[in-house]
């Protein structure tokens, strides 16, 4: 009941919030939405059924009427669906509801057109920096897409988008945060101007366009880039094994100084040795290709005790 309590409370202080035109509203449903995580709190939609007999005096039979009611994923979010979906026709609370479920015909799953159902559009219109959050931060693909629309739908949001942003999109669990993120890059910077930052973003990107422009980036630059001991240990340190196959053939072409291999080196058994990720048996497999094919001369001036140590 005191969970149901604040619920419906944090509903009632949105609404009066969104009613007033306060700037507070999409401040504090952006706190809201930034705390939804899908690997946390996502469940598999769900049905409910309800059967009646409904006697027919012509035929003296009784049919049986089968009342299904469908609750999608978050259906126990209250103030998740407000804010995303009060103006949806897709889902409904009903008075004294706790749960919000699918309005029929509408099932879990189906492949609908992107549209504005959220509560006060108008004030999203005008929170240019609050969309730029969720689409920075957000691990629930739901709200990053909300966002996005709201994104597309205020040309004048393009304009305010930092080198940050972009590389927070193209790190986002989304794959359509990071297209965005990828597309306002292009139309950013061209190969000769993009910065080393994201450049690193996009070498490590899940999208082959993205890491193909990044890839022409360096080799705008191979010596500055081959010596660059910061963007090479990022990319030795990620989990994204075709950026190491990369980066072996780049520095087989452009030889790097033995002091900035060195630092690499330094920098990934510091990484090792903290316990900072898992080591899984793919990973090594591809780290060590590449410091053995790339870094043999720096290796040989590490001291032995610190390897066996590994």
């Amino acid at each position: 009941k005191t969970k149901e309590y604040f619920g419906r409370r944090i509903i009632r202080t949105l609404g009066k919030l969104g009613n007033d035109k306060s700037r507070l509203y999409t401040k504090y449903t952006t706190d809201i939405l930034l705390t939804i995580d899908d690997e946390k709190d996502s469940s598999n939609p769900e049905k409910t059924s309800k059967v009646s007999y409904i006697y027919n005096s012509e035929t003296r039979n009784y049919t049986r009427v089968e009342d299904n009611t469908w609750y999608d994923s978050f259906s126990n979010y209250r103030a998740f669906y407000y804010i995303l979906y009060a103006n949806s026709t897709r889902y409904k609370l009903k008075p004294k509801g706790t749960r919000w479920q699918c309005v029929a015909p509408f099932m879990p799953g189906e492949a609908v057109q992107p549209l504005r159902e959220e509560a006060f559009a108008a004030l999203w219109n005008q929170a240019p920096e609050d969309v730029i959050r969720i689409l920075s931060h957000s691990n629930c693909l739901r709200v990053s897409d909300f966002a996005l629309f709201v994104f597309q739908n205020n040309a004048a949001f393009k304009e305010l988008i930092t080198e940050n942003d972009i590389i927070a999109f193209i790190k986002n669990n989304s794959a359509k945060t990071q297209q965005l993120g990828f597309d306002l890059a292009k139309e950013k910077y061209t190969v000769d101007t993009a910065p080393t930052l994201l450049i690193v973003a996009l070498l490590l990107s899940k999208i082959e366009e993205a890491r193909a422009f990044a890839q022409q980036c360096v080799d705008k630059q191979p010596d500055k880039f081959a010596n660059d001991s910061e963007l090479i240990s990022t990319i030795l340190l990620s989990t994204n094994l075709s950026s190491h196959t990369w980066l072996e053939g780049f520095l087989l072409k452009n030889k790097a100084q033995v002091d900035t291999l060195k630092k690499v080196l330094n920098d990934i058994f510091a990484a090792i040795e903290s316990n900072q990720f898992v080591l899984k048996e793919n990973y090594i497999s591809s780290l060590s290709k590449v410091l053995e094919t790339c870094f043999k001369e720096a290796l040989s001036k590490i001291d032995p005790e610190i390897i066996f140590s590994l």
